[in-house]
């Protein structure tokens, strides 16, 4: 490499260097994500016993770092559930409900206070109806009748 080639290479740099002024990086915190994936949205749910599931995930956190919330319209006084999903990002709750349509949520919120919801409505029908009974009182055991 020639002098002069080698000075305007060094004059250059230092121009750079010199010329930048300070440069800030900012990190972009992304929000975690939240999805239901069962029951499917508008299910119609025979009985009281409700199974929930759901998967969260965070860009930056780990997944049971991360703190999940699960609830329902219908239950107005505490969330159904608060804790933290496996360390695959999956939460589970089994659950009775009322009768009544319910407007399900999951929300996960991570270590910056980013939150995320995902949200379903189901039916729930309650306890089905009891089966009619029938009761045979005639013949009794071992008795004969005749048939005509």
């Amino acid at each position: 490499m020639t002098r002069s080639l080698r000075s305007l290479l060094l004059s250059s740099v230092l121009l750079l260097l010199l010329g930048c002024p300070d440069q800030t990086i900012n990190i972009r915190q992304t929000p975690p994500q939240a999805v239901i994936t069962f029951p499917a949205p508008d299910t119609v749910i025979a009985g009281s016993a409700v199974e929930l599931q759901g998967t969260v995930i965070d860009n930056e956190d780990p997944e049971s770092a991360l703190t999940i919330s699960w609830s329902s319209s219908e239950v107005t006084d505490a969330p159904l559930l608060v804790g933290n999903p496996d360390s695959a990002g999956s939460t589970t709750l089994a659950i009775q409900l009322e009768p009544g349509e319910h407007l399900i949520t999951l929300t996960v919120t991570d270590t910056d206070g980013q939150t995320d919801s995902d949200s379903i409505t189901i039916f729930v029908q309650g306890e089905p109806p009891a089966l009619p009974t029938a009761l045979i009182t005639q013949p009794i055991t071992g008795q004969s009748f005749l048939m005509t």
